[in-house]
């Protein structure tokens, strides 16, 4: 997977205005919480669901166990075939997300190319525990290979 666009963090905007910044909204943050994010997906993407889980954020690990988690993530990645290429769309620090108790988040957004489809991945990920945990992963805009993105 190539990390050129993961190297080029100045090229995607940071959206802190409107959602606010804390201590943790400053740029080694978003450094830091990119990285978690695209490793993450790394352990996906190497089928390494286990390495995976294990960067979980507590609120995500008490929802999905360890035995769960494998084949949850199977279900909402297979339609999408074998990864080919990701950008990273963007990053955004949060206070207060939906469905989840006040912290410290980032939104990181990817744009995802797979053999049978492409899409938008988005993890979350939460400072707990002294560190940038992954407390969400969400598959959106899902349009199978060959099919043009539905208009606005």
């Amino acid at each position: 997977m190539p990390r050129h666009a993961l190297r080029a963090l100045a090229s995607f905007a940071l959206a802190l205005g409107a959602l606010g910044c804390g201590a943790h909204g400053d740029a080694r943050d978003v450094d830091v919480a990119t990285r978690v994010a695209s490793e993450f997906l790394d352990a996906l993407d190497a089928n390494d669901a286990g390495g995976a889980w294990r960067e979980l954020a507590s609120p995500l690990r008490e929802r999905v166990s360890e035995a769960q988690w494998p084949a949850q993530i199977a279900q909402m990645r297979a339609p999408l075939g074998r990864p080919v290429a990701r950008e990273l769309a963007s990053a955004a620090y949060a206070e207060q997300l939906v469905d989840a108790p006040p912290g410290q988040y980032f939104m990181v957004e990817f744009e995802s190319q797979f053999t049978d489809a492409r899409c938008g991945e988005r993890v979350v990920a939460m400072f707990e525990h002294g560190g940038w945990r992954v407390a969400g992963y969400f598959i959106r805009n899902t349009h199978p290979r060959g099919a043009a993105p539905s208009a606005p």
